[in-house]
């Protein structure tokens, strides 16, 4: 087994897609909707291995799709091209991996931060779903463009801030194990 992967890491076998991550809080909902957007509209994307990640997961969910309520790792950030998140869950990954980290990927064009309308929810928005999806998914496009060649995130510039970051990530997950251990111990009594 041990050869197969030194085979790959000298490019006998083909190299690994570049990585975009789809965001959301949960993991559930959101980030599967924008990747299954992306698979099933966009030609470009299928230069890509897309995940849908959550920055705070409520549990796993096993769907037809695939099983949601990843939690997102510092790891997979470390080699993803792009990340997608809408604005409205920006803070979560700030709260989680800091504000250096979150602005280090947004300066480097790593982060791509969504608002508006969404087009994945465009069938139930609109009459013209068709026209606002290719409006809607310019901006995907011209991203996913820009990271075809981009080096993944762990090589940026900002790369410093990956070391603050996975501080803050363990300061997280150690006050949300307190919190989680803090609610089991009130139930019991």
């Amino acid at each position: 087994m041990k050869r197969l992967h030194h085979a790959h890491a000298h490019g006998n076998e083909p190299a690994e897609k570049p990585l975009v991550l789809s965001v959301c809080r949960h993991g559930v909902s959101d980030s599967w909707a924008t990747k299954q957007l992306l698979e099933g509209h966009l030609e470009t994307a299928k230069n890509f291995d897309i995940l849908a990640r959550g920055v705070d997961p409520a549990g796993i969910k096993e769907t037809a799709e695939g099983t949601r309520g990843i939690e997102l790792s510092i790891d997979e950030i470390k080699r993803a091209v792009l990340l997608l998140i809408h604005d409205s869950n920006v803070h979560f990954l700030r709260e989680r991996f800091g504000t250096e980290l979150v602005n280090a990927l947004e300066s480097e064009g790593y982060l791509l931060i969504r608002n508006g309308r969404e087009c994945q929810h465009v069938t139930k928005n609109t009459g013209s779903p068709h026209r606002f999806i290719a409006d809607c998914c310019k901006t995907f496009v011209e991203s996913l463009k820009l990271s075809l060649r981009r080096r993944p995130a762990s090589e940026m510039h900002g790369s410093e801030a990956f070391v603050r970051a996975e501080r803050a990530d363990e300061r997280w997950h150690t006050e949300k194990d307190a919190k989680k251990n803090h609610k089991k111990k009130f139930k019991r009594h």
